[in-house]
């Protein structure tokens, strides 16, 4: 990758790491802001973990393919976790979902 696309990525991989920490953040200091019962916390918080593990994995280390398994998984894992997470799969009722 030439320096400019290697800086690009990063600046990139940088925005997704500060936004899954600070949706994190958000969730964890007030429960209540978002309305979504502890199993929908719990999904939200381990997303933006995996989240921000495969941005820094991706972002820290030029030589790390994107296509690998390991990568991909946790990406997956981590759009899942959210997508199930902020429409309410997880909820009691579709009602508490976490669209406002």
């Amino acid at each position: 990758m030439s320096t400019p696309g290697a800086i690009v990525n990063l600046a990139a991989q940088l925005v997704v790491f500060i936004a899954a920490a600070s949706l994190f953040l958000v969730v964890t200091t007030t429960p209540t802001f978002l309305g979504a019962n502890a199993r929908g916390r719990a999904m939200l918080q381990l997303g933006c973990i995996l989240l921000a593990i495969g941005a820094v994995a991706r972002g820290s280390a030029v030589e790390i393919d994107p296509t690998t398994a390991w990568l991909m998984m946790v990406r997956l894992a981590a759009v899942v976790l959210l997508v199930v997470a902020l429409t309410g799969v997880a909820h009691r009722s579709a009602r508490r979902g976490l669209a406002v």
